[in-house]
């Protein structure tokens, strides 16, 4: 039997949110099915196969090294596993996080036996605060990328320069933070970082269950010793031949990508969702510059007539979920609907799903 949607009882969805794993990620490009295809069809020495991957990544990026994990989560444990064995104090336990830089991936910090610290608190945070956290315990610091945490923790910047005058790693989280393009080198290359990693089933548009560690070439090797095919402490973090061919070309497309064609498209079907809001009673939509994650992506915001019951917007995601094909919008507050997943022609749909939803 074909397997489908269908003969498994599941139903598809059009995501009009973003590339949240729970929905899937983003779709791969037919290039990148195709690549994964290739990689499926001979046996292929599985060392090689990541060592060479990861040189013609770290090329294609400009990044000292690379290295193809099975998602972002485990590019993060990974990461403190390898920096544990680099250390060779091995008293170096912790890992610093600005408390506005707390998300619930960084608890896959604690995975690798390494314990997060906080430091900082309301309000702008200042070098002494930094200066002043640190330890001989100290490992690293764990740093998030994006606009989504605010602005109270230092930049990456001035914690690089502080970091390294106390000889310790700093570890860039940016698993959502493309575009802009230039992340993919910003983080490591211009800032300073020791390494950034990155999700390859989000805007790279690779397999799902894929992520990217860049950067450092001593703390890479050091990670990849660790993990699959060696029988070390994470074999559990495996990539398969056909994955590691997909994300591959899934960052050659996105470099090759015209980005500012997409933010164009984008800021396009923004407007015209909004015209579009403005015919249905009740409702408007203001466009926004950032998506929920901070990425220069714009959305629109649905907009309800204070008439309307406070409830509305729940009411209304909810019923979106019921349809067939399901429709998924961003409940981050408000309702808000994201372009850069939505594939031709489901504009119409998602707006006509909307009406649907008001009833």
């Amino acid at each position: 039997m074909k397997i489908t949607h269908k003969s498994l009882g599941v139903k598809r969805i059009i995501n009009a949110s973003t590339t949240y794993t729970r929905i899937g990620g983003s779709l791969m490009d037919p290039t990148v099915i195709d690549a994964m295809a290739r990689g499926a069809k001979s046996f292929t020495d599985m060392y090689q196969l990541l060592a060479a991957s990861g040189k013609r990544i770290a090329a294609l990026t400009g990044n000292e090294a690379a290295y193809i994990t099975p998602g972002c989560a485990s590019a993060i444990v990974l990461t403190a596993l390898a920096l544990g064995e680099l250390d060779e104090s091995k008293e170096r336990t912790e890992v610093l996080i600005d408390v506005s830089h707390r998300i619930p991936y960084d608890k896959a910090v604690t995975f690798a036996g390494k314990k997060l610290v906080e430091f900082g608190g309301a309000g702008k945070r200042s070098e002494a605060d930094l200066e002043s956290a640190i330890s001989d315990k100290t490992l690293a610091i764990f740093w998030i990328a994006g606009k989504y945490v605010g602005d109270n923790a230092l930049s990456i910047e001035t914690t690089v320069r502080i970091a390294k005058k106390r000889g310790i790693s700093v570890i860039v989280d940016a698993a959502a933070q493309l575009p802009p393009v230039s992340n993919l080198s910003f983080f490591t290359v211009k800032a300073g970082a020791d390494l950034v990693l990155f999700s390859g089933g989000k805007a790279l548009c690779g397999p799902q269950s894929t992520g990217l560690m860049l950067g450092s070439s001593r703390i890479i090797e050091a990670a990849a010793k660790l993990a699959a095919p060696n029988q070390g402490i994470a074999r559990a973090f495996k990539v398969g031949k056909e994955e590691i061919f997909g994300i591959t070309q899934a960052i050659e497309n996105y470099l090759e990508r015209d980005h500012e064609k997409d933010l164009r498209m984008w800021q396009k079907s923004c407007e015209k969702i909004s015209a579009k809001l403005s015919k249905i009673s009740g409702l408007s939509g203001v466009i926004h510059e950032f998506n929920q994650a901070g990425q220069p992506i714009p959305r629109v915001e649905i907009k309800f007539d204070a008439k309307l019951p406070s409830e509305t917007a729940n009411r209304v995601y909810e019923n979106l979920l019921a349809q067939n094909p399901a429709v998924v919008l961003d409940l981050d507050g408000p309702l808000f609907i994201s372009p850069d997943m939505l594939k031709k022609g489901e504009v119409k749909l998602v707006i006509a799903a909307l009406k649907k939803a008001l009833m």
